[in-house]
């Protein structure tokens, strides 16, 4: 199926998803595919022109209700067909406790997922044999954590591994991976992509109080570790899909 695709650049997001809405009303899934691509390519390109922003600590967090399932199912979907275009397999592993609703930055950590998947596509791609996809997420307590605010709760721990069976890294290769300039920085490029990515999402995950880590084995694969601590849900949010914009 064919889309027109008249679109002036100086068209912002949301001027080109009421245009999509009126083109594709039967297809909602291909849609909300679209309607996240568009926002978070949005999103990493204002990072990446803003990132001395992002160092100095400057970049706010937009805080709202959210369910980590929901946000990584949304986020897969928009590599499902790029992925059978290209024989890639691909799992999902859901634990219940990523089911319920807490509060937090679900663009944020989109955006990190966005990066960390469409990596292990770049690098999975080309492999001669087996190439797959791994990606789980669950939610633990982190009892010894405070709320927003200094509130006296547990906050809640969401961990989401992207693994993958790509060429993978070396020590030295891992060493420098999250640095602005590195030697992986050339190797992403060479697949279409800025190399700031990495760069960007270590500093967003700090941002939320998180971290990422990685595991690696040269010519066997690697696996990017996620983790973002949240609230509980907040009766006074309002709950977000995974496509909502972030200002």
């Amino acid at each position: 199926q064919s889309y027109n695709n008249n679109i002036n650049k100086n068209d912002n997001v949301d001027e080109i998803i009421v245009r999509l809405k009126k083109q594709i009303p039967d297809d909602r899934e291909a849609l909300d595919a679209i309607i996240t691509c568009a926002r978070h390519q949005q999103n990493i390109t204002n990072d990446v022109l803003n990132s001395s922003r992002l160092e100095a600590g400057l970049v706010e967090l937009n805080l709202t209700n959210f369910v980590p399932s929901t946000l990584v199912h949304s986020v897969m979907n928009m590599f499902v067909a790029e992925m059978a275009r290209k024989g890639i397999d691909v799992e999902s592993v859901f634990h219940p406790s990523a089911s319920q609703m807490l509060y937090g930055d679900p663009d944020r950590i989109s955006q990190i997922l966005i990066n960390l998947i469409s990596n292990s596509v770049k690098f999975v791609q080309d492999r001669p044999n087996e190439r797959r996809v791994t990606v789980s997420v669950q939610v633990g307590e982190d009892k010894g954590g405070k709320g927003e605010g200094g509130a006296d709760l547990p906050r809640k721990l969401v961990c989401v591994a992207v693994e993958d069976t790509g060429s993978g890294m070396d020590e030295e290769e891992m060493k420098v991976l999250f640095q602005r300039f590195s030697g992986q920085r050339k190797k992403i490029q060479e697949y279409g992509g800025s190399g700031m990515g990495l760069f960007i999402s270590k500093k967003l995950s700090i941002l939320m109080h998180g971290d990422i880590a990685v595991e690696s084995t040269k010519n066997e694969g690697s696996k990017f570790t996620l983790t973002v601590r949240c609230d509980p849900s907040s009766p006074s949010a309002t709950t977000t899909s995974s496509s909502s914009s972030s200002s």
